[in-house]
């Protein structure tokens, strides 16, 4: 490839992965009336299973936690985490081993559940077809869309359960690393949702967000996060002031929030961000690779 074609390469494949977790922390968040320290502690939860590295039996149980390291992993108060937990449990989605907590495999068979777990199936298929592409030294189209069905058959529940447990281990790794200077996960994903939005039907690929000037990016509405978050619109308002209170985004008036260049280089993802999102998403192709993820067939 040409310098060009692999600055066009990296901006690809980036905005693929901060699409897909735009769209599977909607998802999720849909599946729990809109409250993210629920959807960010099931998220959690569920990753657990990836740790093993390969495919589970049916019923193999997902890696446990404390309230207490959830809390101080996502940002999230004590009290909240625990109150958070007691509602998953409620549904029957966690339970508890002792003081710590962990999902229970049928939970994932609720109808909720399920159509947010098709999601990440979709956007992880999404993701390996841009890298597929970028391999073959093509750029995809913008916007790239795979299959809304990327399966030739239904996958077994425990296949399912190990691919979305992959894909949310890689989804939480980039929440964290955007959360760094930020008070809560959710700030995190807002801010990075909102950075996605700005540069995400712009015409021309570029290397990062840090190349495109500020005439480039276009600002978003409090509807639109909301809408591709699945959050209400007060909580997604409530975020978007402490962020400007921060001093990371920027209000246009009468057309919406957008993240400027000159806040993008005060953020801390930076080369080594780039770097570690990078490692993280070839730790995720491997490992579903290993699963015999469709994509690689």
């Amino acid at each position: 490839m040409s310098l060009g074609e692999t600055t066009a390469a990296t901006f690809a494949t980036m905005r693929a992965i901060s699409r897909a977790c735009a769209e599977v922390g909607g998802a999720y968040m849909r599946a729990f009336d809109k409250r993210h320290s629920r959807t960010y502690i099931y998220c959690t939860l569920l990753s657990g299973k990836a740790s093993s590295g390969h495919e589970p039996a049916d019923g193999q149980s997902y890696a446990a936690y404390s309230i207490r390291s959830l809390s101080t992993s996502l940002k999230i108060p004590f009290e909240t985490a625990r109150l958070a937990t007691k509602y998953l449990i409620a549904r029957g989605l966690c339970e508890m081993d002792g003081p710590l907590v962990r999902a229970t495999p049928g939970g994932t068979r609720h109808p909720a559940i399920r159509a947010a777990n098709a999601t990440v199936v979709r956007e992880t298929a999404n993701i390996l077809t841009t890298l597929a592409e970028l391999s073959r030294g093509r750029i995809p189209p913008l916007p790239l869309n795979c299959p809304n069905d990327p399966l030739r058959a239904p996958p077994s529940d425990a296949q399912e359960e190990l691919w979305v447990s992959i894909f949310l281990r890689f989804m939480i790794r980039m929440v964290e690393i955007n959360s760094t200077t930020v008070d809560d996960a959710f700030d995190g994903l807002v801010l990075g949702t909102i950075q996605t939005l700005n540069v995400m039907d712009y015409p021309i690929y570029k290397e990062t967000v840090l190349d495109f000037c500020d005439a480039d990016r276009r600002p978003v509405s409090i509807r639109t996060i909301a809408d591709k978050l699945g959050s209400p619109r007060e909580t997604v308002r409530r975020h978007c002031n402490a962020l400007e209170g921060l001093g990371l985004i920027h209000y246009v008036e009468r057309k919406g929030w957008v993240v400027l260049r000159s806040q993008v280089e005060k953020l801390s993802l930076g080369p080594q961000g780039y770097a570690q999102i990078m490692i993280g998403l070839g730790r995720m192709v491997e490992d579903l690779r290993k699963t015999n993820f469709p994509a690689f067939d």
